[in-house]
């Protein structure tokens, strides 16, 4: 007679030593944290095609309440980081939980985990990165210290560009609550969004001092920090671009001269209309 083992089967002879070992591997670690990733991925993916078809006002700001809860999916991961905290999974998963978690004591548990094993660590230049572009006093609190304690010029200068960004992404973000450009249901859902920890916190922002402050950092980058590799160029090279924008491209500056040709190929500059409203429209084909 033979014997048909299931998958099943094999799974279920296969617990007990794989329990009893009570190992997994590094790759395994890190497909389980892209796994959850995924799975909040996936939902969110759904909610956007769902929200796409309602067929109103009325229907999309219930499909909105069904917004997975990034929270929820951040737990799943716990169990992970618990079993060993300072490998480069636990430092990914750490990082993706502050990013997505609404709730504060997650939030802490995990930054408070990322400075005991992962500070001195030229990887938590990656966590910063991740933290960059969601302002929040927790965020900017967190690239700072990193700032302060790291031991690697380059995760320095990484970190103080993270900065830059979180108080450039705060400042767009008080001015959108405060600029009235917003209906007042698109005021409530975006402050929802933002939750009330973060909505205080920017409301007490002084745009004039962090305007000043991020003009400073980006000078520091540009001076100190300017061959640190970011993206496909430099730091340095970021921030003499941003530090230019600052200075001519602002609300209020002269527009730099343009030189070109008009549609009947006749050069011409933009100095040329001075005194007048001019209207530019820039684009292109990738």
């Amino acid at each position: 007679m033979r014997t048909i083992i299931t998958p099943l089967l094999v799974a279920t002879l296969l617990t007990p030593i794989l329990g009893a070992q009570q190992q997994i591997s590094p790759d395994d670690r890190k497909a389980h944290v892209a796994c959850v990733k995924k799975e909040l991925a996936d939902a969110e993916t759904a909610l956007f095609e769902k929200y796409q078809k309602a067929k109103d006002d009325a229907e999309r700001e219930v499909v909105m309440k069904e917004r997975p809860d990034g929270g929820t999916f951040a737990k799943k991961l716990w169990p992970l980081v618990t079993a060993n905290p300072a490998d480069d999974a636990a430092a990914e998963a750490l990082a993706w939980m502050m990013r997505i978690s609404e709730d504060a004591a997650d939030k802490k548990k995990a930054t408070e985990l990322l400075f005991q094993h992962h500070v001195k660590s030229e990887a938590i230049a990656d966590v910063c990165a991740s933290l960059a572009y969601q302002p929040s006093k927790a965020n900017l609190e967190f690239v700072e210290r990193v700032a302060k304690e790291t031991p690697h010029d380059a995760v320095r200068g990484q970190a103080t560009w993270a900065k830059v960004q979180l108080l450039g992404g705060a400042l767009r973000a008080a001015e959108s609550i405060t600029g009235g450009a917003m209906t007042p249901e698109q005021q409530k859902g975006y402050e929802e969004y933002l939750g009330a920890g973060t909505l205080a916190w920017l409301k007490m922002l002084d745009g004039k001092a962090i305007a000043a402050s991020r003009e400073t950092l980006l000078e520091e980058i540009a001076t100190k920090f300017a061959d640190v590799k970011a993206g496909h160029g430099t730091l340095g090279e970021a921030a003499k671009a941003e530090l230019f924008e600052l200075r001519n491209l602002a609300i209020g500056k002269a527009a730099p001269d343009i030189v070109g040709k008009d549609a009947d190929g006749v050069q011409f500059k933009l100095s040329d209309y001075r005194g007048k409203v001019v209207l530019l429209d820039f684009w292109g084909e990738w």
